[in-house]
């Protein structure tokens, strides 16, 4: 099975991805049953330019929306919320391998890049996959969704994408 998010989905197939491989985070989570997926039969996960790191959240509408997201407050952030939103530092070695990327523009690439770093540090196949501005110019939060106005940065992605799912 490959799982595949692109923004707020790319959150929860992120999230998912940690629920399954660290019991540490799963009791986190009040599950009222055990995820009837088995880790074993993820193949690889693609997580499209997620918002994962809380204290990353930069502007006033990102923290509305993530507040609205969240219930909770943009003034007095729940600690407990943010460590559970934050699944980056419980990404283990039994994480699946993963494809991350994110746009340049308004998107999210260095909680992506600190995400890849941590699946690296674990000896876990990472990839996080930026479009060159120099090539393609900024790319906006979502650019993968964009194949009808695409200046080359989705198919380029697209294709690591696939490339990537393909290895293995």
């Amino acid at each position: 099975m490959i799982l595949f998010g692109a923004s707020a989905g790319a959150v929860m197939v992120s999230q998912y991805g940690a629920i399954l491989s660290n019991p540490e985070y799963r009791r986190l989570y009040p599950l009222t049953e055990e995820p009837r997926l088995p880790l074993r039969a993820v193949r690889a996960m693609v997580v499209d330019d997620a918002p994962l790191v809380p204290e990353n959240f930069d502007g006033l509408r990102i923290r509305l929306l993530m507040a609205n997201y969240l219930d909770d407050s943009v003034l007095f952030p729940d600690e407990k919320l943010s460590r559970q939103y934050n699944q980056i530092p419980f990404m283990t070695a039994a994480y699946p391998r993963t494809i991350l990327t994110a746009g340049t523009d308004d998107g999210f690439p260095a909680d992506m890049r600190l995400a890849a770093q941590q699946l690296q540090q674990h000896g876990v196949e990472g990839y996080y996959f930026h479009t060159d501005e120099a090539t393609y110019g900024k790319t906006r939060h979502g650019h993968m969704s964009a194949l009808d106005r695409d200046n080359g940065a989705a198919r380029a992605a697209f294709g690591h994408v696939v490339a990537f799912i393909g290895r293995r």
